[in-house]
Order: structure tokens, then C-alpha cells, then sequence
């Protein structure tokens, strides 16, 4: 509140109270005229008069004094904006110390970036030196590639020639196929008859010679199992799946191998890196990731082998240490070797 309308509303207090007193003064004469109304009437309408004159006056100063409530409460108001404009002011000066310190920070960074481009601006350099460095060598390598590239020639008709081997190896896949089927329609035949099975019986457990039929699961373990034990320099194995060295009981076979026997196992492998088990075997063998056909197959030092499908449906192949079927099957076998990707 300003110090004029403090004197004002001192003046009207003041003016109020002398107007109070006045209106007790009149109420006394009211109260003595009262007595004598009956005097004069001429004195009565002055009274009247008089009477209503102060009324008038007393009105004006009853609007005097709700003016009065008007300027209090507006003082209130400006009271209350005070405190406001101060909260606001307090507010203002936090933003201002916070955007003193973040100016500061922004410098330092600044600061940290000058120097880092300065880095860049030499590490650009020390690069454009080694550009150049390169490029002469890059002209250098340019000379030696022409001359490499009649070698990488002679290489490509290599390449051309190991293709054409495949496709003759695939053939050969073809003809293996063939000849499984004509032993299918035989088991067929022996099925009919029913006199085979007591001789495959007799063989489980014992050392399979010469040239014979696989005609189940069992018969196929009894042939890894006791030909994987002759081994003397390498084994090759093709399986459907790596874990069925696990199914047909082969690993505890394979850990008593003398350790000058090279072990190789063609087959698919779903995890490479995260399955325990192809991770014990890549320890001591060498394993080829090769997705197959349900084929198996088992060459042992090039002096036996047995080669075959076997599924959910059955199992048939052949086995013989007959060097001219070796010589016949040992492409087909390779196969798998060749086409797969080596586990590392």
C-alpha cells in the first residue's frame, strides 16, 4: 500500500468519526427539538430540513466508506501479486544461476571439442599421408595382379575340373541310388521268404567279412560298432544327424581309437557353437557340416565300407571289403566331404 492511500484512508477515518460525532450532536437536538415540536411548525420544517441535509451527508459518507472496503481489498490484492512478482523473481534468478552453469558447461565442452577437432585435423593428415602411402603400394599390388591373374587362370580351369568331378561324384550318388533300390526290391523278396532274419541275428556282436546286406537299425549299429574297433589309420562316417553317434552308441568306440586314427564325420549339425556335444567331438575329430539325404555311410582305412539310407521308415544299405566296390562307392562317399563346410 502506497503512502497516499494511506493518507486517504486516514483522512476518511478521521472524516468518518468527525461525521459520527456530528450525527450524535444531531440525535441530542432531535431529542431537545422533540420537545419543542410543538412550539413552532416553522421550527419543526426547519428541523426537517436540517434533518434530512444530514441524512444526505451521512449517505455519502456511508459510500465513503464502502469505497473504503473497496480500496482495502484492493490492497489485498496487490498484496497477494506481491508475493507472487517476489516468487517469481526467485524463480527467475534460479533459472539464470542454472543457465550460468550450463554456459559454463557448454565452454568446456567447447572447449573439449576444439581440441578434439584439432586431433582429427592431424589424425585427417598422419591419413592422407598413409593414402598416399597406400596408393603407391595400391600401383605396386596393380602390377603384381597382372601377373597373378594368369596364375588365377590356370586356377579356374582347376576349379572347372574339381565342378566336373562333383558332377561325376553326383552320378555316381545317382547310381548308388539305383542300386539300393534293386537292394530293396531284394530285401522284399527275402522278406517274403523270411530267411534272413536268423542270419543277421547270428552276425550281431561279431566282425561283419566279405559282402552282405544291412537290413536294420541293429545290423547297421553291429556294423559301425565292430568296424569303427579295426581301424588303424582313418575313419570316415556319414550320418543323417551328428547325434547319431550318440543314437547308434558309437562315441565310447570311437574314445579307444589309437590316437594316430584320423577321424572324420560328415553330418548335420544344427548348433555349431552352442551344443555341448559337437563341442566335445570337435576336440579330437573333424567334423563337416553336411545336410544329407537320410544316408549313411562308414569307409574304414579304404579297405571296407558300408554305405546306405536308414530313417524312420527303415534302414537298408550294403557293407563290403570287395576293393572293386570300394573303388566304386569310395567316390560317393567323398562326396559329402567335398560339399560340406568344415567345423572350425
Amino acid at each position: 500500500m502506497s503512502l497516499e492511500d494511506e493518507l486517504i484512508i486516514k483522512n476518511l477515518k478521521k472524516e468518518l468519526s468527525e461525521k459520527e460525532n456530528t450525527i450524535l450532536e444531531l440525535k441530542e437536538q432531535m431529542s431537545d427539538m422533540k420537545f419543542k415540536v410543538n412550539e413552532t411548525q416553522n421550527d419543526n420544517i426547519k428541523i426537517l430540513s436540517d434533518l434530512k441535509a444530514q441524512v444526505a451527508e451521512t449517505k455519502l459518507l456511508e459510500m465513503k466508506v464502502k469505497n473504503n472496503e473497496i480500496l482495502e481489498e484492493r490492497i489485498h490484492n496487490l498484496s497477494t501479486e506481491k508475493k507472487s512478482l517476489k516468487t517469481q523473481l526467485l524463480e527467475s534468478r534460479t533459472r539464470n544461476e542454472n543457465l550460468l552453469k550450463e554456459r559454463e558447461t557448454l565452454l568446456k565442452e567447447k572447449a573439449q571439442i576444439s581440441e578434439s577437432k584439432n586431433e582429427i585435423l592431424q589424425k585427417i593428415s598422419e591419413l592422407q599421408l598413409e593414402i598416399k602411402e597406400k596408393d603407391l603400394k595400391f600401383a605396386d599390388l596393380q602390377s603384381k595382379f597382372k601377373e597373378i591373374s594368369s596364375q588365377n587362370l590356370t586356377r579356374e580351369m582347376d576349379l572347372d575340373k574339381s565342378n566336373k568331378k562333383i558332377e561325376t561324384l553326383e552320378n555316381e550318388k545317382l547310381e548308388l541310388a539305383k542300386k539300393i533300390e534293386e537292394l530293396e526290391i531284394t530285401l522284399e523278396v527275402i522278406d517274403e521268404g523270411n530267411t534272413i532274419q536268423s542270419e543277421i541275428d547270428s552276425t550281431q556282436g561279431q566282425i561283419i567279412e566279405g559282402t552282405g546286406i544291412i537290413i536294420n537299425t541293429s545290423s547297421l549299429t553291429d556294423f559301425f560298432r565292430n568296424n569303427i574297433r579295426t581301424a588303424k589309420s582313418n575313419i570316415r562316417i556319414v550320418l543323417p544327424d551328428i547325434h547319431d553317434i550318440e543314437r547308434f552308441s558309437l562315441i565310447e568306440d570311437l574314445h579307444e581309437l589309437p590316437k594316430n586314427v584320423t577321424v572324420s564325420i560328415a553330418a548335420k549339425i544344427d548348433d555349431v557353437y552352442s551344443d555341448d556335444f559337437v563341442r566335445e567331438l570337435k576336440k579330437n575329430y573333424q567334423l563337416i557340416n553336411y545336410e544329407g539325404e537320410n544316408v549313411f555311410a562308414l569307409n574304414i582305412d579304404s579297405a571296407k565300407i558300408g554305405i546306405g539310407t536308414t530313417s524312420e521308415k527303415g534302414t537298408l544299405g550294403i557293407y563290403t571289403d570287395s576293393m572293386a566296390l570300394i573303388d566304386l562307392f569310395k567316390s560317393t562317399i567323398m562326396a559329402p566331404f567335398l560339399r560340406g563346410r568344415k567345423v572350425m
